[in-house]
């Protein structure tokens, strides 16, 4: 696995202020500097002491802090992709609890981009609703809903758009 794809997300993020993820992400982080000692000399005999436990929940921030899943618009690669799904896979992860497409991220997509995702979720008939032409009055609510359907258990077809 390859490790050291640490990156600074804000950049990356329209609105970091009101990413839940990523406010979540930080509090995990400074708990842990909190935590951990001041002097590097201190550190081993510090992990040394540690019960399994801290020492399990020290590796897995540690292991987060370096998978890279932010998927770049012309990237080819898949393999650090593919780590990173498979961790979170292993962990139980569930983004859906963490994100879901609001208005700040959905303007940076074209509708052809949101219609490919749709079409990848197994949802043809949202991407077809993407791809129609649209009533520029009309909120934008019902598509972000089935937008935040392809990461939820129920996926899409489920429920009204």
């Amino acid at each position: 696995m390859g490790l050291g794809q640490r990156r600074n997300l804000v950049p990356s993020i329209k609105e970091p202020e009101a990413c839940r993820a990523l406010s979540g992400w930080n509090e995990v982080v400074e708990g842990w500097g909190h935590r951990l000692p001041g002097n590097p000399a201190d550190l081993w005999p510090w992990l040394v002491a540690q019960p399994q436990d801290v020492l399990l929940d020290l590796l897995a921030v540690l292991a987060a802090a370096n998978l890279n899943a932010v998927v770049g618009r012309h990237e080819t690669g898949r393999e650090r992709i593919a780590q990173a799904d498979l961790m979170a896979e292993a962990v139980g992860l569930d983004m859906g609890l963490w994100w879901t497409p609001e208005e700040a991220f959905l303007s940076r997509l074209s509708k052809a981009d949101i219609a490919g995702v749709m079409r990848e979720a197994a949802c043809p008939e949202e991407a077809a609703r993407w791809n129609a032409p649209r009533n520029p009055k009309a909120s934008c609510r019902p598509r972000r809903n089935s937008m935040a359907r392809v990461g939820s258990p129920q996926r899409c077809g489920s429920g009204s758009s």
